[in-house]
């Protein structure tokens, strides 16, 4: 098959600088969590969003025995 050539308007020559970003290796400890995604779609620690969220754990599901958000909130 022959290859095509990339359109003109493409140039590998362009820079794109993106956002910092920060891996963090940090679980949540028993019922109590740090961080959610819920309030801004990003990993974002619970005490720097402007809201008040409520946030349910794995392990707190786990334990009362949830399958799902209602049965959690019983």
């Amino acid at each position: 098959m022959a290859q095509t050539p990339a359109p003109a308007g493409d140039s590998d020559d362009d820079i794109y600088i993106l956002s910092p970003f920060v891996v963090s290796t940090e679980g949540d400890r028993g019922y109590r969590a740090t961080n959610t995604i819920s309030g801004s779609r990003l990993n974002t620690a619970i005490k720097d969003i402007p809201m008040p969220i409520e946030v349910i754990t794995e392990e707190f599901m786990r334990d009362v025995g949830a399958k799902n958000l209602r049965d959690s909130l019983r």
